[in-house]
């Protein structure tokens, strides 16, 4: 894949996966869209974007929502003041992981920090 006559690959291995896979796909001139989250902490995120910088390569996170229609209203609205002074948002995605032997519980896969919270009975 990396040597193919590509122009962007997509990333949906395991979460741990996502940095080394993202990084030799930049280096091979390859636009990368990586799935969520794009890695494990704010160094990775750090030097996935220095190198797509340096590469001149587009690197994008697979959170579609941010091209959704109803989101680009919602800035405009935001950003013309007409929903008054913005103090704070909250928001939440999440989907239901039922299956106990998924890869996504394994915390050598990089998933356990933000699913633990979801195994408590």
């Amino acid at each position: 894949m990396l040597d193919a006559e590509l122009d962007a690959v997509y990333n949906p291995l395991p979460n741990d996966l996502h940095r080394p896979w993202s990084l030799a796909a930049l280096r091979a001139g390859k636009h990368v869209l990586t799935e969520k989250p794009l890695v494990l902490n704010a160094a990775e995120a750090r030097e996935l974007a220095d190198v797509a910088q340096a590469t001149g390569r587009v690197l994008l996170e697979a959170f579609a929502y941010r091209f959704h229609p109803h989101i680009a209203r919602l800035r405009e609205l935001v950003q013309a003041g007409e929903l008054g002074e913005l103090r704070a948002v909250r928001a939440a995605f999440g989907f239901t992981l039922d299956n106990p032997d998924d890869f996504r519980w394994e915390a050598d896969k990089g998933a356990a920090r933000c699913l633990t919270w979801a195994r408590t009975p």
